[in-house]
């Protein structure tokens, strides 16, 4: 080697630590205001529990010496030595289920199965999960099963072995894997996985699956299987819907569930087949006879619950048991409290508080890209003020209301352990470059348009952050902009398991360890999985008033929007039964039944009678099932389906009743003389039979599309419907019908009245002009007009609510809608001021009623 290359390594070996490349910054968090001033930083939590491990002493134990051969003796198995007698020993091979032989030599025909599993709820929900080998028979070659804890198990991987019965295979016969999921508190089915073996020429069978469990239990399809279930129930897969399979009953297997076979398994414990027994929560052992006792002695804290772990993998040193702590909690027994940032957010300035919002939580790294934290809190009705506690070291935070942000929190050192006071104010709102420039500016490709993202902080001093489609900015003390990517479509989907209704967004609690899931819903939804809608005819006194219901607390704990409620429904109530008993006592008159629109009136006058009755149950079993007096499920399904749709149906019957009168009015003005009362009389019985059946027939979609939803999150059971989309189309054909038909019909006829008359007069009384007549008409028949005018005015808003092209956003918004809902009550209690009192006739009876009752 020359002297040159020699001088050339020498050179590169000492030179080559001395000019290092400088990292890359993504993102530096100087010069800037911190937010909120003054900062609140009180290290008031408790401090954080550490677990210190103990190391148990080692005892010295004798230790068996092995050649060198024997040590190698078992393939990939352990080599014990067996004592004969006192002299004699023999080395036996302990070999692992993929070998065999008496020196492990064979290899096994086998499924090497890794299982993972994610769940969508139930995270404290202790589940077993049954592997089993089967052949094309359902014979079963052999299983394994898995004590699975989501909050404990949720990243665990699960490797096993799963052996055919004969060595060789039967080549002959078809092999699935199939994997049951249970729950081992009630051993109940929850559903079922397939996984045909394709290659079964293979040896060696690997297989790798991830199993998404279900947040409901499969039903029975309605399909029958082939060759059908003797002693089961027919189900389908839930990873092959076209595939199907009976689900036996205790004490039979078999492919139609038709083999018998004695059960030897403990009482309380599920028997699969003559040799599988599933073992409940606290037992254990082949037949489920052995019982561990350890959460009898273990005491977990704040009404937690005790779980054993699996004895098959449980070290001698370890606990038998675990209690599932809440969130904030741990310790053996949830004795100790996790140290968190405590963030108290208030609202200051916005015109609507959100049903719910993000937080990102931003950690800056400055050589690795901003590590971002999502939480997602739901604000109840009644609250102002959000708390929001988390582990997560962060520097900067933003609340997310839809798609505007809004800076809370900003520090150039990381906050971890601390409690935070701020505000979302609407002067820290980030705005659009869309805002900030315009449509054409921002349409420019990203290179062409970032060199001028400084120029709105240096214009707007009031500005503090800003945002495109890939960053969000901040403007710094000197009025420079420094952003940092941000991605703000991000999917939230609970990782593949979004449980959300009406495309409603999934947030899990933790991305590692979940214990619960939210549901951000869009507007114009609610529930704790976005199941309750807010538009259009769709709105029920349940959807915007049972939220407000307290349950458990009596009516003076209730807000202040339930009190008004029952106020209202007092006052409707005392003022419609007085007003549907004297129309009843007015109207019942025989003397003035002698034409069909009395009898109409009479109908009338009954009907709003049981409108005031129906309404009175209505509001009543709501305030006492969601406060928690009724939990009979069967009665809450019947007047689910019974009250609203007979609610509705007669407010109909109403309209058409006065509508009805008005026809028979404009009759009677325009046939005079030649009007028959005897045949009005009896085409109003018919016509009333009618339309009431007729309004039945045309809402039965109603009960029909009407059911039951359990809100898990606020434990308590809804009376919903939901309509497709052409069924909406229908439903709100059906309200233009029935709302605006009676209503143009009682216009019409009285204008029709109105200029007939005043036609007749022109042409009997030349001395004065139409238009005279037609304002003495109009005067005269004044009563005429003020009906119709007065069902319109009241109508409006309620098709305001049926109509409307937007909805109640959130439940905050109820009052409008709560007003709306009982002013479409208030004509059924005004009979006597639309009806009655602007009549001569029947005036003078009702006034010989009341003179009666006082006598």
């Amino acid at each position: 080697m020359s002297d040159v290359s020699k001088d050339a390594d020498t050179f590169i070996c000492v030179h080559r630590f001395l000019n290092k490349w400088e990292p890359l910054t993504y993102f530096k968090l100087r010069n800037v205001a911190s937010h909120p001033l003054p900062l609140t930083n009180t290290n008031t939590l408790n401090q954080s529990y550490i677990e210190q491990t103990t190391i148990s002493s080692i005892i010295q134990k004798p230790r068996i010496n092995y050649t060198s051969s024997e040590a190698w003796r078992c393939n990939r198995g352990v080599s014990i030595r067996i004592r004969i007698d006192s002299n004699q020993s023999r080395l036996y091979c302990l070999c692992p289920p993929s070998y065999y032989g008496d020196e492990c030599q064979y290899q096994n025909q086998r499924v090497s199965l890794t299982v993972q599993i994610r769940v969508s709820s139930d995270w404290k929900k202790l589940f077993i999960f049954l592997l089993t080998l089967n052949d094309n028979e359902k014979n079963i070659e052999s299983y394994n099963y898995i004590e699975y804890l989501p909050i404990r198990d949720c990243n665990t991987k699960y490797n096993t072995y799963l052996l055919y019965s004969i060595r060789p295979k039967n080549s002959s016969k078809k092999y699935s894997v199939q994997i049951d999921a249970f729950d081992q508190l009630t051993l109940t089915h929850r559903t079922s996985w397939i996984y045909p073996l394709e290659f079964t020429f293979l040896p060696v069978h690997r297989l790798s699956v991830l199993l998404k469990n279900p947040m409901f239990k499969i039903e029975s399809i309605k399909k029958q299987c082939w060759p059908p279930c003797i002693h089961g129930q027919c189900l389908s897969y839930i990873n092959n819907q076209n595939l199907t399979y009976c689900h036996c009953e205790s004490g039979w297997s078999g492919i139609q569930c038709n083999v018998n076979h004695t059960c030897n398994c403990a009482p309380g414990s599920l028997c699969i087949s003559s040799s599988i027994c599933l073992c409940p929560s606290g037992r254990f052992g082949h037949r489920c006879y052995l019982v561990e006792s350890s959460c009898q002695s273990q005491t977990c804290l704040h009404g937690e619950r005790c779980v054993i772990k699996d004895i098959r993998y449980r070290y001698s040193n370890q606990n038998q048991s675990i209690c599932i702590c809440p969130q904030g909690c741990t310790g053996d027994h949830c004795e100790y409290r996790e140290n968190q940032t405590e963030i108290d957010l208030s609202f200051d300035d916005l015109e609507t508080i959100p049903s719910s919002l993000l937080i990102h939580l931003i950690l800056i790294e400055e050589t690795a890209v901003p590590k971002r934290t999502s939480i997602m809190k739901k604000i109840r009705f009644d609250e102002y003020s959000i708390k929001i506690l988390t582990s997560v070291m962060f520097h900067m935070a933003f609340a997310q209301i839809l798609k505007d942000y809004y800076l809370i929190i900003i520090h150039e050192n990381p906050f971890i352990f601390e409690q935070i006071s701020t505000k979302i104010i609407s002067s820290y709102r980030c705005r659009s470059i869309v805002e900030l420039f315009d449509e054409i500016f921002s349409n420019r490709h990203i290179l062409k348009r970032v060199k001028y993202y400084h120029i709105p902080c240096q214009k707007n001093v009031e500005l503090n952050c800003f945002y495109d489609e890939v960053h969000i900015c901040l403007c710094t003390r000197d009025r420079q902009a420094n952003c940092f990517e941000f991605d703000h479509n991000m999917k939230y989907d609970c990782n593949g398991s979004n449980f959300c209704e009406h495309q409603g967004n999934c947030f899990l609690d933790d991305d590692k360890y979940p214990t619960s899931a939210f549901c951000a819903c869009p507007n114009c939804y609610f529930g704790s999985k976005c199941q309750f809608s807010t538009k259009g005819s769709t709105l029920s006194l349940d959807i915007f008033l049972g939220y407000h219901i307290r349950s458990s607390n009596g009516l003076n704990q209730q807000q202040i929007i339930i009190k008004i409620a029952i106020m209202l429904f007092i006052v409707i109530f005392v003022f419609g039964s007085i007003n549907a008993f004297l129309s009843f006592q007015t109207f019942r008159q025989k003397h003035i039944q002698n034409v069909g629109c009395v009898i109409y009136l009479y109908a009338s006058s009954i009907i709003s009678m049981i409108i005031i009755i129906f309404l009175a149950l209505k509001f009543s079993f709501l305030l006492l099932i969601h406060i928690g007096s009724i939990t009979n499920r069967t009665f809450y399904y019947i007047q689910c389906l019974s009250i609203d749709f007979l609610l509705r149906s007669l407010l109909c019957t109403n309209d058409w009743l006065s509508a009805f009168v008005a026809i028979e009015r404009a009759m009677n003005v325009v046939k005079g003389v030649k009007f028959n009362k005897t045949k009005s009389k009896q085409l109003a019985k018919w016509m009333i039979l009618i339309i009431m059946v007729f309004i039945s027939i045309t809402f039965i979609y109603d009960p029909l599309h009407r059911n039951l939803v359990d809100d898990e999150e606020e434990q308590r059971v809804w009376c919903v419907t939901k309509y497709s989309s052409s069924m909406q189309t229908v439903d709100w054909i059906m309200n233009i019908f029935h709302f605006s038909l009676p209503l143009l019909i009682n216009f019409i006829s009285s204008l029709v009245i109105i200029f007939i008359l005043a036609r007749t007069r022109s042409k009997s009384q030349k001395t004065k002009s139409y238009e005279e007549h037609l304002f003495e008409q109009i005067k005269y028949h004044k009563h005429l007009l003020i009906s119709p005018f007065l069902l319109v005015t009241l109508a409006v808003p309620r098709l305001i609510i049926s109509f409307l092209s937007s909805c109640m956003k959130s439940a905050r918004d109820s009052w409008f809608y709560l007003f709306g809902y009982f002013i479409s009550f208030i004509p059924s209690i005004l009979t006597l001021g639309i009806f009655i009192l602007p009549s001569k006739i029947c005036k003078e009876t009702f006034k010989k009623v009341v003179s009666n009752m006082w006598q």
